[in-house]
């Protein structure tokens, strides 16, 4: 009798260990599902507020040229203009998943040889910004570049001048490193080869007048958050 109360009592604690693994494995899927969630509609928030700037600008260039009573060489600039930005609206969607990555924090960097002159032309179409960039191949992760540098575009766009805000790219290589302490997106590439080289992408505003001056920032810096409000962007947290 001893034996058999022996024997229940621990198939009584091995089924109740069983019991608490799956609870806990269920807790588990839960919050990872969860968390599946919420980084998509975070993503989805972030490509809503890219695409609907990018729509917007095409649906303004459609609307002019149909207002237009008669044909004129700048209607053509106009539909040129407006296939330009719906050429970005299509590059947007797919970087869903890039962004998805991103947000989820197990994003995996994948760095390629790129034409950075190609790239750059590719970034700037359909926008209203001066593009200073030499013809050269640099490896870089084109994805990552187009998610930050969009968003500094932007945001230089809608928060310069108003009237002319007269946004300029500009990449520069070189051999050395540069001081970190400049306003600009820097990255190091090439990194497997005996010289690696100093990538910067700098992007030059004209101030909005109303608006208080900017403190230097630069991708090296200590990452410290920023304040966090109702009406802040979502990609003002950490691109």
């Amino acid at each position: 009798w001893t034996a058999h109360l022996i024997r229940s009592g621990y198939v009584w604690e091995s089924e109740l260990q069983k019991h608490c693994q799956y609870i806990d494995e269920l807790h588990q899927t839960i919050a990872q599902s969860r968390k599946v969630l919420k980084d998509g509609q975070t993503a989805d928030s972030v490509l809503n507020h890219m695409l609907k700037n990018t729509m917007a600008d095409a649906s303004g260039c459609i609307e002019l040229f149909c207002a237009r009573n008669t044909l004129e060489d700048e209607d053509g600039l106009l539909l040129s203009k407006g296939s330009d930005i719906l050429f970005r609206g299509m590059w947007l969607c797919k970087m869903r998943e890039a962004i998805l990555s991103l947000v989820g924090g197990h994003y995996k960097v994948q760095p390629r040889d790129t034409n950075l002159l190609q790239f750059a032309e590719d970034f700037v179409k359909g926008r209203e910004v001066a593009l200073d960039c030499p013809s050269q191949i640099a490896c870089l992760d084109p994805m990552v570049c187009n998610v930050i540098l969009d968003n500094a575009v932007t945001n230089a766009l809608r928060h310069g001048c108003p009237r002319d805000p007269q946004v300029k790219l500009t990449v520069q290589v070189s051999e050395e490193l540069h001081d970190t302490s400049t306003c600009s997106t820097q990255a190091i590439i090439d990194m497997f080869s005996e010289n690696p080289v100093m990538v910067r992408f700098r992007i030059l505003n004209r101030a909005n007048p109303r608006r208080p001056a900017l403190v230097r920032w630069s991708t090296l810096q200590p990452n410290t958050p920023l304040p966090r409000s109702s009406s802040t962007p979502v990609l003002s947290d950490g691109l």
